[in-house]
């Protein structure tokens, strides 16, 4: 008689893999690695997750909506458009002063598969169009208030501001500090007029 398959937290479980998947790589996070930070049967994965591309498309998902709903909520909320720029740079400040900042799964997700996994590759380019096309929002709503500086568009300060914190990802995740972080961070207060 098969024995009962081993019940777990799915939230949790998956939660961890976000984790792991964030630290070290989609490359050397292994499958039984996974199952064994996650508390589960290596079985028990394959059935709840499917194979580790699977797991990893849904880790980024949920990445997403946990990380990135944060700067959505400040983008949507209420506020001239510079003071909700001011409130997403704020928030990437403290993001880079964690103590074990890991930068952002999705620009490292970037950097180590670009357009090498095409299943990954797509969910990544939809999660960054999604994130291009929210920028852009408060941006052209900025542009309409007369706040962006002399010369810059909407679509040229969405560019600005989403290299800006890839940068800084990649900044926080290969040097571990928040100097430079401050420093571009700064330097785009100044050109955009935003104090605090």
């Amino acid at each position: 008689m098969v024995g009962r398959p081993r019940e777990f937290d799915r939230d949790k479980a998956l939660d961890t893999a976000v984790r792991l998947f964030w630290a070290q790589g989609y490359d050397a996070t292994g499958t039984a690695q996974l199952a064994d930070e996650m508390g589960i049967g290596r079985q028990s994965m394959y059935c709840a997750f499917g194979d580790k591309q699977d797991l990893y498309l849904e880790a980024l998902s949920r990445y997403t909506d946990r990380q990135f709903q944060r700067i959505i909520d400040i983008l949507d909320g209420p506020g001239t458009g510079l003071e909700r720029i001011g409130k997403v740079l704020d928030v990437w400040i403290e993001m880079a002063e964690d103590p074990h900042p890991m930068g952002c799964l999705l620009a490292n997700t970037a950097i180590e598969l670009g357009t090498r996994n095409p299943a990954v590759a797509r969910a990544l380019a939809t999660k960054l169009e999604r994130r291009r096309r929210t920028f852009l929002k408060v941006l052209s709503d900025t542009e309409a208030e007369g706040q962006l500086p002399a010369g810059l568009s909407a679509a040229e300060a969405t560019a600005l501001l989403l290299h800006l914190a890839d940068g800084m990802a990649v900044a926080v995740r290969t040097r571990g500090g928040a100097r430079e972080v401050h420093t571009m961070v700064t330097s785009v207060r100044k050109l955009f007029g935003i104090t605090g």
